[in-house]
């Protein structure tokens, strides 16, 4: 009896076995396998659905985070009268939304920061208390006014009009609208990404566990022997990403 050729590439065949089946056929059997195994696998929606909802609300979370960065509140106790002023002045150059609120005295202040009712407070114009730590803009807002203040008043005792080193002021006229839907389109872009990035490296540990399933149960080697390792992975991304 002769041997068959070892060059010949052996076929999978349909369930009549006279035609062989095509490689787009195999590999949508496998994913419609693996679909169905998944369906029926509780753990994998339970923890699919887990997944998203961790994602969406760590997205929430710094979108929430982040719309709050700019909101600041300040309070003040003694110091020049134009310290307040000052200070929203430079946080509104800053773009920071600042919220300034006087003291009559320095315990109030200070109990307002222990109880975070305010971010910081200025004390006579020349300290600064904080709870924790200070925003670097915060900081440079305060740093700002006090330094500017204080410099005005040297001009002043010099006999220096401070009108004179007040900054020229620039007009900016932009050719191009703005785009006010900028800050939404990158918000999505970056859910998006992030999304796609944790799917993958979820769904790959999956296509992993899979493999390592059927290999336990020799399921993998009647695969093999039917289908070619390509052919099998594919089914398996294509079943996972359905």
């Amino acid at each position: 009896m002769s041997q068959p050729d070892a060059d010949v590439e052996t076929s999978s065949y349909d369930r009549t076995g006279d035609l062989p089946m095509s490689s787009a056929r195999i590999v949508s059997l496998v994913a419609r396998r693996e679909i169905l195994a998944r369906l029926k696998d509780k753990n994998f929606i339970l923890s699919s659905l887990f997944i998203v909802v961790l994602i969406l609300g760590s997205v929430v979370f710094q979108v929430l985070m982040q719309s709050g960065a700019n909101s600041v509140s300040v309070g003040i106790a003694g110091g020049p009268q134009q310290l307040s002023t000052a200070i929203q002045e430079q946080a509104d150059a800053l773009g920071l939304d600042a919220e300034v609120i006087e003291y009559d005295t320095e315990e109030a202040a200070r109990q307002e920061v222990e109880s975070e009712a305010v971010d910081a407070a200025v004390i006579d114009g020349e300290s600064v208390l904080v709870n924790e730590s200070l925003d670097g803009n915060l900081e440079a807002a305060i740093r700002g006014a006090v330094t500017g203040l204080a410099l005005a008043d040297r001009l002043a005792e010099a006999g220096v009009d401070p009108d004179l080193l007040r900054p020229v002021s620039l007009n900016v006229t932009s050719l191009q609208p703005a785009d006010e839907e900028g800050g939404e389109k990158a918000l999505v872009a970056f859910v998006s990404i992030l999304l796609l990035y944790a799917l993958l490296i979820f769904f790959g540990q999956f296509i992993a566990q899979g493999v390592v399933e059927e290999k336990a149960s020799r399921v993998i080697e009647m695969l093999l022997a039917a289908v070619k390792p390509w052919q099998l992975l594919a089914g398996k991304i294509i079943g996972l990403g359905v």
